[in-house]
């Protein structure tokens, strides 16, 4: 009898110890503070990259086309893609300065609703909810369970859906304007071939003409030295000699050396005339290759943007949930590892 008030006694003795470690567990999760540091070094890094996308391209020599009403919504495009970037970047420093507040974090989560309502404005297109696959109702309902968490954590976590959201629609902005950039390069490059078409034909005849001076030139001095078959090539290529040389049998010393003197003379001419357009073709190519390079630049940028946007939804995922958040040193060269580790989104 004494055994068993005794096995029950120390039955209830350890039920009571474990509720109470438990209390206490719990106590202590409901109390933990999450180290901000790297998440807030993780926004700064997010900062300079939205800097670094934000660049206009420096436009130099095809800048008269850069208003092309086929630039127009493109621009519109990225202006909307920045403007979604800095509302990430504005409500991730007002989370970092949210868990640094002296406030209690019921009131913390209040606060975090209201960012989390202006960064979803911003983020969205033309304030269009839609945009961001989300509406009115479930909206409402995610800031709702924000308000209603118990700790500053869970308020962060409570927001998952809507981040999820945004990553999505960031993503399809993103993809939209990839999707331009053929359209927008084949409009500006066939602006530049019609601006450039006689003059890039005029250069080629000429460069073909002085081509076939200098084989005129190397066909009279071979027939010089006897060559008759350079003589009749020369003539049946160039039948502007005939005036010189009516024909192979009626060649003479001095009708050649006048041949030469008026092929020489054409030369020098067209040397004169090609130089002349050189700077034109030069022009010409600067835009094409400047063309090049804003399409290698946009793309580069829209690399830029996807790695951000997935680093940041990783990280703000990982402190919702308490996963401690290494901060990276810059999104192009940690992205290849970040997509080891990665989890995708639902």
């Amino acid at each position: 009898m004494i055994r068993n008030r005794f096995l029950t006694l120390g039955f209830k003795g350890l039920l009571a110890l474990s509720v109470g470690l438990l209390a206490g567990c719990s106590a202590f999760q409901s109390s933990r503070r999450m180290d901000m540091s790297p998440f807030s070094e993780n926004t700064s890094t997010m900062f300079v990259e939205v800097a670094r996308i934000s660049r206009p391209f420096p436009w130099e020599n095809a800048k008269p086309y850069v208003d092309a009403s086929e630039f127009a919504d493109f621009r519109q495009r990225a202006t909307t893609v920045i403007g979604a970037f800095r509302g990430i970047v504005m409500y991730s420093n007002q989370v970092v300065a949210l868990n640094n507040a002296k406030m209690d974090d019921k009131k913390k989560n209040d606060q975090l609703a209201k960012y989390i309502e202006e960064a979803t404005r911003k983020v969205s297109q033309e304030g269009m909810l839609d945009s961001i696959g989300i509406d009115a109702a479930e909206l409402k309902a995610i800031l709702a369970d924000v308000r209603n968490a118990e700790v500053f954590l869970e308020g962060i976590a409570a927001a998952s859906p809507l981040i999820n959201a945004i990553v999505v629609s960031m993503g399809n902005q993103l993809e939209a304007i990839q999707s331009s950039i053929p359209k927008v390069f084949a409009s500006v490059d066939s602006k530049i071939e019609a601006d450039y078409a006689d003059r890039k034909s005029n250069y080629a005849n000429l460069v073909r003409l002085q081509v076939a001076t200098m084989r005129g030139m190397t066909q009279i001095y071979k027939a010089r030295r006897g060559d008759q078959a350079a003589l009749d090539t020369l003539l049946r290529e160039d039948p502007s000699v005939k005036e010189l040389i009516p024909s192979p049998e009626k060649a003479t010393g001095k009708s050649l050396a006048a041949a030469e003197a008026v092929l020489t003379d054409r030369a020098m001419k067209l040397d004169t005339f090609i130089h002349q357009m050189d700077s034109e073709a030069a022009t010409y190519r600067a835009k094409r290759r400047e063309l090049s390079d804003w399409q290698m630049s946009v793309e580069e940028k829209i690399k830029i943007a996807r790695d951000a946007i997935a680093v940041w939804a990783q990280s703000h995922r990982n402190l919702g949930a308490g996963i401690p958040v290494p901060p990276l040193i810059d999104v192009g060269g940690i992205a290849k590892g970040l997509a080891k580790t990665v989890v995708p989104l639902p």
